[in-house]
């Protein structure tokens, strides 16, 4: 019997949750206690804010979704009920919503799994989040092929006042790192002492214990 392989597929990004409703300028200004009037450094926050806010989700072991986004989790089947206790694992916490469920049968004939099939248990605070067959009930069979279960899902925040402190903190000390210091580092570019920090900030918070 084969063995639960899994990847992940990114989707898109929200058009309407986008890293400046995330992390505005006025907020990053007030940071670097720069003067809220006048756009000449607006460009550049912009863009570092988003620079940081890809680094932070790429530097937690397993992912971790900042801005709201949608994912496809593959596996080559459903998980065994017994070895694997059903549960289909969800990654890049914080979680939103199950979309879809998608899966080839033994016919190799591609269905939707009804809602009313599974069920989703979220424990927050950072931790992922798993659907599980409702109770007494099995996954379908189906064909063995990379790609026989799609969980199309979405995840991360949807406005600044969802994002934990510690994720606009972290944001905060990236970009300001990078604008003290753009005549010596490139916007992307941290020293290991702050790759060091930045790690240690997460993890207070509950990131960085998925992988």
């Amino acid at each position: 019997m084969a063995a639960l392989a899994s990847f992940t597929k990114h989707v898109s990004y929200s058009t309407a949750v986008t890293d400046a409703v995330l992390f505005p300028t006025s907020d990053l200004k007030k940071q670097l206690n720069l003067p809220s009037t006048g756009t000449d450094d607006d460009t550049w926050l912009s863009l570092a804010a988003s620079v940081a806010r890809s680094l932070i989700e790429r530097s937690v072991p397993g992912g971790m979704a900042v801005r709201f986004q949608t994912k496809q989790l593959h596996l080559n089947k459903f998980p065994n009920l017994e070895s694997d206790n059903g549960e289909i694992e969800l990654p890049f916490p914080p979680y939103n919503a199950v979309s879809k469920i998608n899966y080839y049968d033994e016919g190799n004939v591609n269905s939707t799994l009804a809602s009313t099939s599974y069920r989703v248990i979220d424990p927050g605070n950072g931790n992922r989040a798993r659907v599980f067959p409702l109770i007494d009930e099995v996954w379908p069979v189906t064909r063995l092929r990379e790609d026989a279960v799609i969980v199309e899902f979405t995840c991360g925040s949807t406005c600044s006042t969802d994002l934990p402190p510690t994720v606009k903190h972290a944001v905060n000390l990236l970009v300001t790192h990078w604008y003290e210091n753009r005549g010596a580092l490139m916007v992307g570019v941290v020293s290991k002492e702050m790759e060091i920090g930045l790690q240690s900030l997460l993890a207070a918070n509950g990131y960085g214990f998925y992988g």
